[in-house]
């Protein structure tokens, strides 16, 4: 109820959670009359252009390669990673890598057209144990203003040199042999 003679302000808060682009709707303000009727007294077109964060990511994945050298000891592996804004509103980046990976910065702010540098770090030794071991995960990209993720590939692969036998019941039984005979049991080797 707006009393004689006095105002009210009314503040409009569009959302979509689904569509982007140029969205209209007609507000309208009504009086209800006595009678119980509602009269239109005016009504105004409000309209949002509707965008989903982009960020355009140089190079799109990341890949990390660890040969085992005798004598050489193991050390992290550092890549640049560029993340271009090119949506049309400034973005607030929350970035995260699960380990073995990390990046320089957890948090990156980007005008519109913007570009930050970024450095994506691997440590091919954290299970420290020397095996061959291969990982496969997402640098993962959030906005805090919108919910939407996105993801960069990161790829890491450390090579060790192991050796897998494959024995049955993790033993070689020759059974009974007798003397000066040979006994041969297959067994399977993989350099993995």
């Amino acid at each position: 109820t707006i009393e004689p003679k006095s105002d009210a302000v009314i503040s409009v808060r569009a959302l979509s959670m689904a569509r982007t682009g140029r969205i209209e709707e007609t507000i309208s303000v009504s009086a209800k009359q006595s009678t119980g009727k509602s009269k239109p007294l005016m009504g105004m077109r409000v309209g949002a252009d509707f965008v989903t964060p982009l960020v355009e990511a140089d190079p799109p994945e990341l890949h990390f390669e660890y040969l085992y050298e005798e004598g050489v000891a193991l050390d992290i592996f550092s890549q640049a990673l560029s993340l271009k804004n090119v949506s049309e509103l400034p973005l607030t980046l929350v970035l995260r890598a699960k380990p073995p990976f990390s990046v320089d910065r957890v948090e990156v702010a980007l005008e519109a057209g913007a570009v930050a540098s970024l450095v994506v770090s691997w440590n091919p030794g954290y299970r420290d144990d020397q095996l061959s071991d291969l990982q496969d995960t997402k640098l993962v990209i959030a906005y805090k203003e919108h919910p939407q993720r996105d993801a960069v590939r990161l790829v890491g692969d450390a090579q060790f040199p192991n050796l897998d036998i494959d024995v049955p019941n993790a033993r070689v039984d020759f059974g009974a042999v007798f003397n000066d005979m040979p006994r041969k049991v297959a067994t399977t080797m993989t350099n993995t």
